[in-house]
């Protein structure tokens, strides 16, 4: 009852709150948020989805606290629906009809729950809204729609009762199939099943235990093979990650734990081939490795000294030797661009010569044809060409000199034309006009107009003929005029006095001075129908007295008859025919007084019956006689069908025997199922099954929970398992302790740390002195202690000589011997191979000596054989030119990444950075000054902040860094 009753909350209840409208918005809404939920929980990842009507308006994804917004606006219909996969939709439904007067913004807030899905549970109510919220403006806020929500409370608690007895038969399937694997010693799957039954019901406590007895047992269960499967597993990890040396040693740790099992042999013969064989691969990888490095070194060289040819030769051979490397590919790509674009360059100006020429010659052509216009657009097209030639420009003012001189000699040409035809139009209108030819003379001044728009003399010709017309015509009209209103006023007359013929002939004299007039002809139509209404409104009066006698005569005799639907009728009727008429109104009043009367006996009847049925099953339920109970409440409803008490009294009364005969089926099967739970449990109490003895005897308790004997044998089983846990921790925690000194031994074996290795072995030894593995790993970390002291004399040995060697090459490099201390680096490389100390020195020589090289065949003096400079050239450019050759020559000379050169003098020290990333190149410069120790910071001769200098010559990842020392 209890899981119901908070399932019920969870679908039912919303949680609504509401904020008044705020003073002086200029704008009207309802902004909503919700809270979506599961479990009384908050439900991210969940969708909320608004529709207005059935169209989709937008849709959002919950958050981490199971929250999301709308804006609705006012006078609408809306529905919200929250979705999720694996759960039950639910919808809420807001009308946001309001007032005019209520203005401003509104917030309702609410929290709506999501139910899982169980099958076999009718869902389908809810596709309906669980609640609908509307204005109330009364109280002058959003609220529930009580009535909607109260006839939805029933339908949703049916669907919750069916939910609740689904989930529960799905939780006791889960419970008794894990209990019947749990009796079989399936453990594996008697844990999948109790976990099922935590997924129905996290909260209940049967299934965590049963799962924890597991566990325990399996762990108990587990004594053998764990060490040998472990350096098996060790060792197959580190075959499959090509580290063969150690795989071999695992796997004969693994032959002397189980000296009979083949794998463990076969695998040591595969580990010592495989061992072999990637010895003389990496033999090879070296000889590559070397020969990749000479070709990138002269591809480097010819590279910079812009010998295309032969640094495209050198990175193929490079590219051949490694084809996943990308450093050659990317120079050959560069190469390839880098002479495309120069052949590309040459045939651009090349062409760009010939089109401009083209297009000059063309547009001067067109000129000595006088075609002014096409030969502006090939000049004006020449200079899209080479938009810095003059001559182009020239030519086309010309052009427009000449084309603005021949447009005024055009425009004076038409002003004299016009002039002509002008002064002609007007003579011939002048003598219309005298001739008193209006429409003649009209058409010709118009005529002249169109000549001259703006000529006043015409416009005014034309208005006098005009005032001259309208005089003529308005002198004819005045005297029809009056005759006309004499007839009119003639016709009225008689109108008013009824003389109707009279006043037909005075409107059809009116009709002769306007034959169409419509006043006198709606009057002559209307004088047409009065004369026939004269003659219609006889005849009509006598044919109403007859047809209201007859009707009085047949209302009298339904009433003598009693027929009171047929007197009301005809009384009625003679009402239509004379409103008003006092007989008839007197004898309807008697007839509904007499209806009234006999209505109100009836009604009385009923009452009295209804009162005594209900009393009659009120009795009857009291003394539980629910049949009789059952035929009043009945007979209360024959004679109101739609009466509520009645009803709920029916219902009450399905109810309680219902539930009574549910109670009685379900108490028998509880205890039916108690026996056979007990009968169960003693069996297995027999056979000293004790944990299947007391599933089953807490099985029972789960139907009969207030039995004594099920709770005896439980603590009894209790008593027994503790006695018998007690001695398997003992002898557990000595195996506890063995194992997790090998485990330790093993983890610092893998980190070789062979001496805390050797600890824990001599550890494991005094735990369980019978035990052999741990002394015959001892013997094997000793072995291995003794190699790496030999190995850690020969290291040292090699360092002293490498620091000797390199501390040489770093005096020789100071006193800037170069040759000597490239050689001295070469040795240090010797003694250890691929150094990158040593290999970055000797790169930093090489440019060094190049640079020097380059100078002295430029036939400038060098202070000494390498480049000796005690600051750099300052960035001071005097054009665009300029700046752009200085920064090419650094593309040229420096290799992509950062290069860091060092010039120190007495009294400061400047790094100079030149970084090229993605084919850009930047030089950043730190000054420091040494004697009051400030810093400068700059870019391409620009002052920056350090925080932005720090931030730009950070070695990125995959950048090449190199430092030159310069004085």
């Amino acid at each position: 009852m209890l899981k119901y009753r908070t399932a019920l909350l969870l679908l039912l209840t919303l949680v609504f709150m509401n904020v008044n409208a705020q003073d002086g918005s200029s704008s009207t809404y309802l902004n909503v948020r919700g809270i979506s939920e599961l479990d009384m929980e908050a439900l991210p990842g969940a969708t909320a989805t608004l529709y207005e009507g059935n169209v989709r308006v937008s849709s959002v994804r919950t958050g981490a606290n199971g929250t999301f917004s709308f804006r609705l606006e006012v006078n609408r219909q809306y529905t919200i629906e929250i979705s999720k996969e694996g759960l039950v939709s639910k919808r809420i439904s807001f009308n946001t009809t309001m007032p005019d007067e209520e203005k401003g913004i509104w917030t309702n807030e609410f929290s709506i729950g999501l139910v899982k899905f169980c099958d076999g549970v009718d869902y389908s109510i809810l596709d309906e809204p669980v609640d609908i919220v509307e204005f109330d403006t009364r109280r002058r806020e959003f609220v529930s729609n009580k009535e909607y929500v109260s006839r939805m409370r029933p339908e949703i608690e049916n669907v919750l009762m069916d939910y609740e007895t689904c989930m529960l038969d799905k939780y006791d399937a889960a419970l008794r199939n894990a209990d019947q694997s749990y009796v079989r010693k399936n453990y594996q799957e008697a844990i999948s099943g109790y976990k099922a039954a935590l997924e129905i019901y996290p909260d209940e406590k049967v299934p965590g235990r049963r799962i924890a007895e597991i566990e325990a047992l399996i762990a108990n269960e587990r004594k053998t093979g764990e060490a040998f499967d472990h350096a098996i597993a060790q060792a197959d990890a580190l075959f499959e990650k090509q580290n063969f040396s150690e795989a071999l040693a695992r796997y004969k740790e693994a032959s002397a734990m189980k000296p009979g099992e083949a794998y463990p042999k076969q695998k040591i013969t595969e580990a010592q081939e495989a061992y072999s064989r990637q010895q003389t691969e990496f033999k090879e990888q070296r000889a590559r490795e070397d020969a990749y490095n000479l070709a990138l070194a002269k591809a480097g060289t010819a590279y910079t000294k812009m010998d295309y040819g032969m640094a495209q030769e050198y990175y193929q051979t490079a590219a051949d030797i490694k084809p996943s490397e990308v450093l050659p590919k990317m120079r050959l790509e560069e190469i390839h661009e880098i002479l495309e674009k120069k052949a590309a360059e040459e045939a651009r100006i090349k062409e760009t010569d010939g089109a401009y020429r083209s297009a000059i010659a063309e547009a001067e052509a067109l000129t000595k044809n006088g075609q002014y216009n096409a030969a502006k657009e090939k000049y004006a097209y020449a200079l899209t060409i080479k938009p810095a030639e003059a001559y182009p420009k020239t030519k086309m003012t010309e052009i427009d000199r000449t084309i603005e001189a021949h447009a005024r000699a055009e425009e004076n040409a038409k002003k004299t034309a016009l002039e002509k035809e002008y002064q002609s139009v007007l003579t011939e209108a002048d003598k219309f006009f005298q001739a008193k030819d209006y429409e003649g003379a009209k058409a010709a001044y118009a005529k002249a107009l169109e000549v001259k728009p703006s000529e006043s003399f015409p416009r005014q010709r034309i208005n006098a003929i005009e005032n001259t017309v309208i005089a003529e015509q308005a002198a004819r009209l005045n005297a029809l005029e009056e005759e006309y209103k004499t007839a009119i006023t003639a016709a009225n007359a008689a109108l008013s006095q009824k003389n109707y013929e009279q006043a037909r002939i005075s409107l059809q004299k009116a009709l002769e001075y306007k034959p169409d007039d419509p006043y006198a002809l709606n009057k002559l139509t209307e004088t047409d129908f009065l004369i026939a209404e004269q003659v219609n409104n006889q005849q009509i009066r006598q044919l109403q007295d007859e047809q209201y006698k007859d009707a009085i005569a047949a209302a009298d005799q339904h009433l003598e008859g009693k027929e009171f639907d047929g007197a009301r009728k005809q009384y009625q009727k003679a009402m239509q025919i004379k409103s008003g008429d006092a007989y008839a109104q007197k004898m309807l009043k008697q007839i509904e007084e007499i209806l009234l009367a006999e209505k109100a006996a009836r009604q009385l009847e009923q009452k009295l019956a209804y009162s005594a049925a209900m009393t009659a099953g009120v009795e009857a339920l009291t003394q539980k006689n629910y049949e009789e109970a059952g035929t009043a409440f009945r007979q209360a409803l024959a004679i109101r069908p739609d009466d509520v008490s009645a009803t709920q009294k029916l219902h009450e009364i399905e109810q309680v025997v219902s539930s009574e005969a549910e109670r009685l089926i379900a108490e028998r099967e509880k205890k039916h199922k108690f026996d056979e739970a007990v009968t169960r449990g003693d069996y297995m109490f027999e056979e000293k099954d004790y944990f299947g003895a007391k599933l089953a005897y807490e099985g029972a308790l789960r139907f009969i929970p207030a039995e004594p004997y099920p709770r005896q044998k439980i603590e009894e089983i209790n008593r027994i398992i503790a006695e018998q846990d007690q001695l398997l921790q003992e002898r557990q925690a000595v195996e506890n302790a063995y194992q997790t000194a090998l485990t330790y031994a093993g983890k610092y074996y893998e980190a070789k740390e062979y001496a805390s290795s050797r600890e824990e072995y001599v550890r494991a030894i005094s735990i369980k002195p019978e035990e052999t593995y741990a002394r015959e790993r001892l013997e094997d970390v000793e072995e291995l202690i003794q190699a790496r002291e030999k190995e850690q004399a020969e290291a040292a040995k090699r360092a002293d000589a490498y620091a000797a060697t390199i501390n040489t090459a770093n005096n020789l490099y100071n006193k800037k011997a170069y040759q000597d201390a490239r050689n001295s680096y070469n040795l240090a490389l010797q003694i250890i191979p691929g150094d990158a100390y040593a290999k970055e020195q000797i790169a930093g020589i090489d440019r060094i000596l190049t640079a020097s090289s380059r100078l002295q065949s430029s036939g400038t003096e060098a202070q000494s054989p390498a480049l000796v400079k005690t600051e750099p050239d300052k960035l001071d450019f005097s054009s665009e030119l300029e700046k752009d050759n200085y920064f090419e020559e650094l593309r040229k000379n420096y290799p992509d990444g950062i290069t860091l050169e060092i010039y120190r003098e007495e009294y400061k020290e400047t790094l100079r950075y030149i970084v090229i990333r993605n084919d850009v190149v930047n030089e950043f410069r730190k000054i420091r000054f040494l004697t009051f120790g400030g810093e400068q910071y700059s870019v391409n001769g620009k002052p920056i902040t350090g925080m932005y200098f720090y931030s730009q010559i950070k070695q990125r990842e995959g950048e090449q860094l190199k430092e030159i020392v310069m004085q």
